[in-house]
């Protein structure tokens, strides 16, 4: 049976021996025969762990084995060896007979893989021990936690590894997609990026930057910051910016903020009190009605258009008098949620398309940050109700403002 605390104190003493002079073979019989034989491996059985296994094309040091199955091939190199030179080979053979794990070690560097996943050589690599480098607590708990012999048997200890790596590779998919966005924000001078440093140094200074002033002094962050690849990159994307084709194809049609009206207004909402179907327009519809402040198909109008990023406003500020504002916000789960289907829910540098066609309403402008729902104050774009209006009185909407069975 595998014990964890002589685990730890075996590799405790193999940190301190010097096999700097040390042949193969006695990293094969000091370190790695120790260390499986501590995992609860039978290494004087040669139904469980087969020395010199053939493979096709070569051998490999070791195989470890239950009722005839192949589960874990092992490569041993002299200490110090650079095991990256030898890991493609050692895939293809644990590829090859099926195994579920691949060990590449040279006594005190062990590289853990998992052969049959469809990535690139290096990234089946899920786990690294250092005996060197990390405590022996740390190196005897990953050993155990994939390589002990009840588990890999079992097939626990597959599924421990199945959770890690798909734990890396989510972290690795997310790490590329950061180094995207970041360039893309940068890039992009009407990102959310660039708003809220434009936001906050006029929150401060009571002037607000321009983009030429914001692209400089990222560029000179980014040179403060080193000259690698990554900030070469960055520089590339603030001084080329570049946008998606679908905001590239809403920012250039001429009337595409009439064509966003008719899209949000006529967005038709099947979960409105008595199961009746509604449009976005007849919600706003009924939340400006001079009624009652305590109706509740008024109340219920406010919440469910607040729920999709939405609220309507009388600014008492406006001059001869006071005037309703649509208020959209900039980030919205509801909101994007009511777009998916359409080409401004998509996003762009950083920035839902639906914004950049909102700041293209006559009279639109940035606005506070306001509470839609339950959520945080959000950053959002108004723009007049009188737009709206006056596009139905003149024709340019046919919007369904009725109220439908479901």
């Amino acid at each position: 049976m595998p014990n964890l605390s002589r685990l730890e104190a075996l590799i405790a003493r193999l940190a301190g021996i010097d096999f700097s002079q040390s042949s193969e073979q006695d990293t094969r019989e000091i370190a790695v025969n120790t260390v499986i034989g501590e995992l609860g491996w039978d290494t004087l059985d040669r139904n469980e762990v087969s020395r010199e296994y053939s493979v096709r094309g070569g051998r490999v040091d070791y195989c470890l084995r239950s009722q005839a199955r192949n589960l874990v091939l092992i490569e041993v190199k002299r200490a110090g060896t650079d095991l990256t030179e030898h890991q493609e080979q050692l895939l293809r053979y644990a590829f090859d007979e099926g195994a579920s794990l691949a060990v590449l070690t040279d006594g005190l560097v062990w590289w853990l893989y998992l052969p049959m996943v469809e990535v690139r050589w290096e990234q089946r690599r899920f786990s690294v021990v250092n005996f060197h480098e990390q405590a022996p607590t740390d190196s005897a708990g990953t050993l155990y936690r994939f390589l002990n012999r009840d588990g890999v048997v079992s097939s626990e200890a597959a599924e421990e590894v199945k959770r890690e790596f798909e734990s890396q590779e989510r972290d690795r998919r997310v790490r590329a997609a950061l180094q995207d966005a970041w360039r893309q924000m940068l890039g992009d001078p009407n990102s959310l990026l660039c708003e809220e440093l434009a936001d906050k140094v006029e929150e401060i200074s009571g002037h607000r930057a321009d983009q030429h002033t914001i692209t400089d002094f990222l560029l000179g962050m980014i040179g403060n910051a080193g000259g690698g690849s990554e900030a070469s990159a960055v520089r590339v994307a603030i001084e080329e910016p570049r946008q998606s084709n679908c905001s590239t194809k809403i920012l250039q049609q001429e009337e595409s903020w009439e064509t966003f009206l008719n899209t949000l207004l006529g967005k038709s909402l099947d979960f409105w009190c008595g199961g009746r179907h509604v449009t976005i327009g007849r919600l706003i519809d009924i939340a400006i009605q001079a009624r009652d402040p305590q109706d509740e198909d008024r109340d219920h109008a406010i919440t469910i258009l607040a729920e999709h990023g939405i609220r309507v406003d009388l600014d008492m500020a406006q001059k001869p008098k006071p005037e309703w504002w649509v208020y959209l916000a900039n980030r919205s789960p509801g909101l994007r949620r009511l777009m998916q289907d359409e080409i401004y829910g998509a996003a762009s540098a950083g920035m839902a398309v639906w914004v950049q066609a909102a700041r293209r309403i006559p009279g639109a402008e940035r606005a506070p940050a306001r509470r839609f729902a339950k959520s945080k104050p959000t950053k959002c774009t108004r723009f007049p109700l009188s737009v709206v209006t006056e596009g139905m009185e003149q024709g340019a909407y046919s919007l369904d403002l009725t109220e439908k069975d479901a």
